[in-house]
């Protein structure tokens, strides 16, 4: 079997990016909000998803609409 060598076929542009940025940067800092925003955030997310599914289920087969039903 072949060795694999990662980012061996990136371009010679983005190898010189990637040790560039690898040489002088900085770890990532953390994310700035706190636990429970980040929950409130997912918990939005997830009740939208389910009002979109909920929502979808509702419209009748073979109709297009166009977001303006409540």
């Amino acid at each position: 079997m072949p060795i694999r060598v990662p980012q061996a076929s990136l371009a010679p542009q983005l190898h010189s990016q990637r040790d560039s940025q690898q040489a002088g940067s900085a770890p990532p800092e953390a994310d700035p909000r706190s636990p429970e925003s980040t929950r409130n955030m997912m918990i939005l997310m997830q009740q939208g998803w389910e009002r979109g599914r909920a929502d979808d289920l509702d419209d009748q087969a073979g109709t297009a609409g166009d977001g303006t039903e409540r």
